[in-house]
């Protein structure tokens, strides 16, 4: 994996007091406004192989397979054996 780099002059993002009763289970209370500092610096990452694709192909439910049609193992004999 890549490590990013990180910038030593960043500043902490200074966050505005939360004001409890915005929070409030009163349906009285309006929504509070919050606005979003925007940024341009975006870094683009290179170099990932990790595939999102689903199949197409779906699957039957298993509540409709036939379990005749399943191939499982033989199942073994536990009750001989001694403790």
């Amino acid at each position: 994996m890549e490590e990013r780099v990180v910038d030593e002059h960043a500043a902490p993002i200074e966050r505005a007091p939360i004001d409890p009763s915005a929070y409030s289970l009163s349906g009285t209370q309006d929504t509070p406004q919050e606005t979003f500092e925007e940024t341009e610096d975006l870094v683009s990452w290179d170099g990932g192989s990790s595939d999102f694709t689903m199949d197409d192909q779906e699957e039957p439910p298993l509540s409709r397979i036939d379990p005749d049609d399943l191939d499982l193992p033989e199942p073994e004999d536990l009750s001989n054996i001694d403790s």
